[in-house]
């Protein structure tokens, strides 16, 4: 071999080894690594494996939501609505239009008759009375239905005896025709805690028997009118979810799932909650009354801040201040005055606005009740006969 053929040839083997390791290299190093990753992921595995040894919470997440989902139906709803129906004009219209006329005689044509459709909603229910078939769920789930149909957790259909809703606090309760029922406990809402695990249980977006976890985010929550006072949870609530039941880790229902605050109408970590105690006031009236009586003063009221309680000598924060005496009610009879400071009914303080009104709304009308203030200074009691809290026209129907 001449020394030109033989450095030709040396040229060869230096390409294909530099060829060689461009291709093989990358794919040993890939190999070697996906063998550490594999490693590290078995690895992994075993560590988790140990730890789920040590899992509480979802076995009793699991355990909770075999306890509710029996308990929880959907409700859906049809709503019959009366429509004009657009007619096409023909060339005797057009004709009578052109000559300025509104009809052969000078009459209007008359209007077709009305026909009608049926507009649909879907929400969420608690049984809570297997016996007697009663099912708790929104007033807004159910106001303004024609026709109102429970499905339960193993698909059987039922249409509903009768409801009655209440609109100030948003909650209803049907009453169906059926047997092998499952009910859901109602717990004591005063018990529950920030921090404390909850489950979400109803039909978001109509898919029914959906469970999410959250915990308790607040409590106390008031609406704009303050009328009412809410839980607030993380737990996912979307539409669908209204009336269905919020949970404790003791299987207890102690909430009923009624609003979202989102800026898109979808879940955005901000659910409000019925308290279970609430429900417990309405729905027991409207399955024996068939409506919600509630106990009046006749007093517009607001609460006070450090500053207005300091210039008004009053002797802290906790009370509420009267603002107006409605003429006639039963505070002008009792003697309230406006800038009486409210301090307890019935020996239970109340520190705000809210409690007064949870308070007095919660006694039977034609009772009595034993009301503290302070006047210019001054410590007294006061005895008022409470009156029965006038109707209100229904709030305007939000989305189900």
């Amino acid at each position: 071999m001449s020394n030109k053929t033989g450095s030709l040839f040396n040229w060869l083997v230096i390409v294909i080894v530099v060829i060689a390791i461009f291709i093989y290299v990358p794919y040993f190093a890939e190999r070697i690594g996906y063998k550490k990753t594999s490693g590290e992921v078995s690895a992994y595995e075993k560590v988790l494996a140990s730890m789920k040894k040590g899992d509480t919470l979802s076995p009793l997440f699991h355990g909770v939501s075999e306890t509710i989902m029996p308990a929880v139906v959907v409700v859906q709803v049809s709503e019959r609505v009366a429509y004009q129906p657009e007619t096409s004009p023909d060339m005797n219209d057009f004709l009578r239009w052109f000559l300025g006329q509104s009809g052969p005689s000078g009459q209007s044509a008359p209007k077709a008759p009305p026909k009608y459709l049926y507009e649909h909603g879907l929400g969420s229910g608690i049984i809570i009375d297997a016996d007697n078939g009663y099912i708790l769920t929104n007033w807004h789930v159910v106001h303004g239905a024609d026709e109102v149909i429970v499905t339960l957790a193993d698909g059987r259909n039922y249409k509903t005896q009768w409801v009655r809703s209440d609109s100030r606090s948003d909650l209803a309760v049907i009453k169906i025709d059926a047997t092998d029922l499952i009910s859901a406990p109602l717990g004591n809402s005063n018990k529950v805690q920030i921090g404390d695990w909850v489950l979400a249980v109803g039909a978001p977006e109509g898919l029914p028997q959906t469970v999410t976890a959250g915990i308790i985010s607040a409590k106390g929550r008031t609406t704009g009118d303050g009328r009412q006072t809410f839980l607030q949870t993380d737990a996912a609530i979307n539409p669908g979810n209204s009336g269905g039941p919020l949970a404790n880790m003791m299987g207890e229902v102690i909430g009923v799932n009624t609003a979202i605050v989102s800026p898109v109408r979808a879940n955005a970590g901000i659910g409000l909650v019925i308290p279970s105690n609430t429900a417990k006031i309405v729905m027991n009236q409207l399955i024996e009354k068939g409506k919600v009586v509630r106990g009046y003063l006749g007093i517009e009221i607001q609460d006070v801040n450090d500053q207005k309680a300091k210039s008004m000598n009053l002797p802290n924060t906790k009370g509420v201040l009267v603002v107006k005496v409605t003429a006639g009610s039963p505070a002008e009879k009792a003697g309230l005055m406006p800038n009486d400071f409210i301090v307890s009914v019935n020996g239970k303080e109340t520190p705000d606005s809210f409690e007064l009104l949870n308070e007095v709304t919660s006694i039977e009308p034609g009772q009595n009740a034993t009301i503290e203030i302070y006047r210019k200074g001054k410590k007294m009691t006061i005895t008022a006969q409470i009156g029965s809290l006038p109707e209100q026209n229904p709030a305007p129907q939000p989305g189900r």
